[in-house]
């Protein structure tokens, strides 16, 4: 019980009490402090905080533009070698489609793995849109304005087919 009464009035004696603290007494010191100097008058007019938050702004605006348009060219650099390929594919198919070759299965394999590429790219600029902002009407704008077309059929070979109709589809 002794040591119950000793503890409580040291806990109660200002001892532990919080304006005791440094930070506190440091807080009463420079509570009414006046920082009036040539010095700070002659900061205070060379520097406007207000000017700094506008510049700081801008340059955020700037690198987020920059962003978006990186990853629209990243899209784009897909969707461009997704017709590349495509026009590979369809001039090796001019010839007899019954014969199917290494290339063609090749060109038809290298345009899925472009379109995946620009499958992902795409999302990665809806995403990045919403993140900047750009949430009303955003994902049909980014799907208008870079379609993506169907993945070209790959099989092992013409045997594979169940008939000469499917064959010919391909």
């Amino acid at each position: 019980m002794f040591r119950y009464q000793a503890l409580r009035r040291f806990s109660t004696s200002g001892l532990g009490n919080k304006s005791d603290t440094s930070w506190g007494r440091s807080a009463r010191t420079v509570q009414n402090t006046d920082i009036t100097s040539e010095y700070w008058e002659h900061v205070r007019a060379k520097s406007d905080p207000a000017l700094h938050v506008k510049t700081i702004e801008e340059e955020l605006c700037g690198e987020m533009g920059k962003a978006l348009g990186k990853q629209g060219g990243k899209v784009e650099n897909a969707l461009y070698a997704m017709g590349v390929e495509q026009k590979q594919y369809k001039k090796l198919m001019e010839g007899d489609p019954k014969k199917w070759s290494e290339e063609i299965l090749a060109s038809a394999t290298r345009y899925n793995s472009f379109r995946e590429i620009a499958v992902k790219a795409r999302w990665e600029l809806v995403v990045h849109r919403q993140a900047v902002g750009f949430i009303v009407n955003n994902h049909k704008l980014v799907h208008e304005r870079y379609p993506i077309g169907d993945p070209l059929p790959v099989i092992d070979s013409i045997s594979n087919c169940d008939n000469e109709k499917q064959a010919e589809q391909i």
